[in-house]
């Protein structure tokens, strides 16, 4: 897990082939109209960054990690420290042109796309945000939830 980046918690996972992929954590937005994660608790919605933009099929082990985080949090959330996340529909207002991949093949630490690749890669992780490094204002400036 690495620290709020952008009004959201980014969890980088490992699937038993070594794909790596990102869940973000993000408040949940209980408005009728919200987009909603691939699973939600009572304060969190839970969203799988595949780049998608929600027509990409999602892969079944992927799905169910998804699933899994969010069984994990629910007991739990009670006991967590309070964070200021954004909703998923606060975020895109706010950071229109965000860079919320946390996952970058073959780059150096400090870019932030995403690339996948049909033929084998090597993938790394960015190194974890700090204040300095994120593109926008610090977790400070949020909104408390």
């Amino acid at each position: 897990m690495l620290p709020v980046k952008l009004g959201a918690v980014p969890v980088l996972l490992e699937s038993q082939r070594g794909e790596r992929f990102q869940v973000d954590i993000l408040r949940r937005d209980r408005s009728a109209r919200a987009r909603r994660g691939l699973a939600e608790t009572r304060e969190y919605s839970l969203f799988l960054l595949n780049r998608g933009q929600g027509d990409t099929p999602t892969q079944e082990d992927h799905g169910l990690a998804v699933l899994w985080l969010a069984a994990l949090l629910r007991p739990r959330e009670r006991s967590l420290a309070t964070v200021a996340l954004l909703t998923q529909r606060e975020r895109t207002q706010r950071f229109p042109r965000g860079k919320f991949n946390a996952l970058v093949a073959n780059a150096a630490p400090e870019q932030t796309r995403f690339e996948a690749s049909s033929s084998e890669s090597t993938w790394a992780f960015a190194e974890p945000a700090t204040p300095e490094r994120l593109e926008g204002p610090g977790p400070e400036a949020l909104p408390a939830t």
